[in-house]
């Protein structure tokens, strides 16, 4: 952290207070007893003084550990079953928030901590704000939006008729004719003027409110693989973010969510992105890194860069705690594809990826060759964009009839060796010894075995 400060840096902790808490409720631990829900670790019992207990404790040991920090991030992002469990039924999730959220409030602030928390669950149950303190740092968060404002807003967190995640592409009118009582105070600020809807309705809602607010954008998220990010999506993403940043005068953080597993080198052009324009200028300046980045390149990236459930992207949950073997259903993912109703389709979408993948390989290799773009950048962009092809082969493999199936495993086999070393000649540079591992074992290792034990 000292070193951190010494580098011009403002280094604090972000650590997980309600939700995603899977690190910590795990079954084989006493402190499984402070779960929602006995036997699901995802999310802490607001209700139970033990649970107060041991935030209190957590935050004092971040504190100490990030060298007194000034600020810190207190998580609280969707807890989608807070007032499952006895203790917290019959209560209002805004008056659970409310309470939990003061107390963790007076244990940071008591420290000489400015608080932050994510904005989704204030912003579902907005009548929370009426309890809490305005010294809070609000953070919107979402990493889907691609413009400030657009014909149909796809999320609105508490809108019913969707768990979670939201809802998808209702316009202006059916968003306010359906907004339930709840959510009456996002009205004003749901609709523009122009009757274009508002994507950062939150933001501005929470600025009403006497609120400090910060934007939050992701070059790293879910639906990514974990070879690649989908630069078109973080451009935009990052590139409206950026923009409504400046409208509200906030400031705007960029996410990069390390349990994605592609590179952070991989993810430069994001977050370069000022704003939502894809012009070649744009492009050119954006992808500097890796030579430039034009329209063609950006066309094939967005075939090579689709995420493959089960193949390249794989549940958080089924590898953070790497255990051994690892399978994550591999061949079941793959099977679904052959039994959807669009099978053609996708398995035609599986084949373009594999062409494109392989035409933007010979592109940044040609770069690579010629000293064009840096050469680290470049190194882990093809390291993705081979791991990309691979794996799409792969799935092709298994999904279309063969000839000669053992043969075709035999050669997958072999592939996936000779890229799994030379992804570890690229990557141990930039990862210690048993972080490198854990990458091995989730991206080579697990394919390995599964097409040895199909092979026989």
């Amino acid at each position: 952290m000292r070193y951190g400060r010494q580098l011009g840096l403002v280094v604090y902790p972000l650590i997980q207070t309600l939700g995603h808490m899977q690190h910590v409720l795990m079954p084989d631990t006493p402190l499984r007893k402070l779960a929602e829900a006995p036997g699901d670790p995802y999310m802490l019992c607001p209700s139970k003084a033990a649970t107060h207990a041991f935030i209190r404790d957590l935050i004092r040991d971040a504190y100490e550990a990030f060298d007194h920090p000034a600020r810190i991030h207190l998580g609280g992002d969707e807890c989608h079953t807070i007032g499952y469990c006895p203790r917290c039924h019959g209560h209002s999730p805004a008056d659970l928030l409310a309470g939990y959220m003061r107390r963790l409030h007076e244990a940071a602030t008591s420290l000489g901590m400015q608080v932050e928390f994510w904005a989704d669950m204030v912003l579902a149950h907005p009548q929370t704000l009426d309890n809490l303190p305005t010294d809070i740092c609000f953070v919107d968060w979402l990493y889907t939006r691609t413009c400030v404002r657009g014909p149909t807003l796809d999320r609105c967190w508490g809108y019913p008729g969707a768990s979670g995640p939201g809802i998808a592409g209702l316009t202006a009118a059916q968003l306010l004719d359906g907004l339930p009582a709840a959510l009456e105070p996002m009205r004003p600020f749901l609709v523009n003027a122009d009757n274009t809807c508002n994507a950062f309705y939150g933001a501005h809602f929470l600025k009403s409110r006497g609120y400090k607010v910060m934007v939050a954008s992701a070059v790293r998220f879910g639906g990514d693989s974990y070879a690649l990010p989908r630069t078109r999506t973080n451009l935009l993403n990052v590139g409206a973010t950026e923009e409504a940043a400046a409208e509200l005068g906030a400031d705007h953080l960029v996410t990069s969510w390390a349990v994605r597993l592609s590179h952070p080198e991989t993810t430069w052009p994001g977050m370069l992105s000022q704003n939502t324009s894809l012009d070649e200028a744009t492009l050119a300046r954006v992808g500097a890194s890796i030579g430039g980045l034009d329209s063609r390149l950006l066309a094939l990236l967005d075939k090579a860069q689709i995420g493959l459930n089960g193949a390249t992207i794989i549940l958080p949950e089924q590898f953070m705690r790497y255990q051994r073997p690892l399978y994550a259903d591999w061949l079941e993912w793959v099977a679904k594809i052959r039994m959807e109703p669009d099978a053609a389709a996708r398995m035609d979408a599986i084949r373009q990826q594999i062409k494109a993948a392989a035409a933007a390989q010979e592109i940044l290799q040609t770069r690579l060759d010629g000293g064009i773009g840096e050469r680290t950048v470049l190194r882990h962009w093809i390291i993705g964009l081979r791991l990309l092809h691979l794996r799409a082969r792969q799935v092709l493999a298994i999904l279309e009839p063969q000839t000669n199936l053992e043969a075709s495993l035999r050669q997958l086999i072999e592939e996936n060796h000779h890229l799994m070393s030379d992804f570890i000649e690229v990557w141990r540079d930039s990862l210690a010894p048993v972080s490198l591992a854990n990458e091995v074992e989730i991206k080579f290792r697990r394919d390995i075995r599964v097409l040895t034990e199909i092979l026989g």
